[in-house]
């Protein structure tokens, strides 16, 4: 059964987006809430989670400068370039909206490329080819902690969704094995200030925005713990 009968899940990726531009994590988790409704839960927990995608912009691009707004091919061809200014903090976004795209009920779906650093506006500037050796090297490193996280975690396949915090800038949640009781917490943090998660039973930081491990959600930082 090596299979997965699924689809696109662009209810999130919407979400998302509006969430990185508006900082409503109450909307987002609106969002979230009707989707785990209307699913049946099979769906839910098969649907592929994309920010980017061979019809939309690549979400690297979207994040560093937005998104094509109505331009044509000929306006988005001449403006197809990210400054280093603009790449690092579409890097930087990305990471954190990765976290959520791995993370939320449902199946991560990395658009290729996205974890080497590829960017572009809408087709045919999301399918450029892959950047054999001259891949982003640090960012290829972070896809692959937030796979190796979820590979430990199996139950995360159809593990119950807790809120914990949405508010704001500020969205933390909780995935819980409803047989066994393990849990994993995940936070994203887009507001100017830092949030102390010293209420949360999770000491197991896995994976966080800042170099030292600590409990706590930097400004626009995240973090992954049990």
């Amino acid at each position: 059964h090596n299979t997965l009968d699924s689809a696109m899940n662009y209810v999130y990726k919407d979400a998302l987006f509006a969430f990185f531009e508006n900082k409503h994590a109450e909307d987002l988790l609106e969002t979230i809430f009707r989707t785990i409704e209307n699913y049946p839960k099979d769906n839910l927990d098969a649907m592929m989670n994309m920010i980017s995608g061979h019809d939309i912009e690549r979400a690297l691009t979207r994040l560093a400068k937005g998104g094509a707004n109505g331009h044509d091919r000929y306006w988005q061809a001449a403006n197809d370039h990210l400054s280093d200014e603009e790449y690092a903090r579409g890097v930087h976004l990305l990471k954190q909206m990765s976290v959520l795209q791995y993370f939320l009920p449902g199946n991560p779906c990395l658009y290729y490329g996205d974890e080497a650093g590829v960017y572009g506006f809408k087709d045919p500037h999301n399918r450029k080819t892959y950047p054999w050796g001259h891949e982003d090297t640090d960012l290829i490193e972070f896809y692959r902690t937030l796979g190796a996280i979820r590979k430990a975690h199996p139950f995360l396949k159809d593990a119950r969704f807790v809120p914990v915090m949405f508010h704001g800038g500020i969205c933390v949640f909780l995935r819980e094995d409803e047989k066994t009781g393990q849990k994993l917490y995940v936070g994203v943090n887009l507001s100017d200030s830092t949030f102390d998660l010293d209420f949360v039973e999770g000491d197991n930081v896995l994976y966080t925005s800042e170099p030292q491990k600590v409990k706590k959600l930097v400004p626009k930082g995240s973090i992954i713990m049990e």
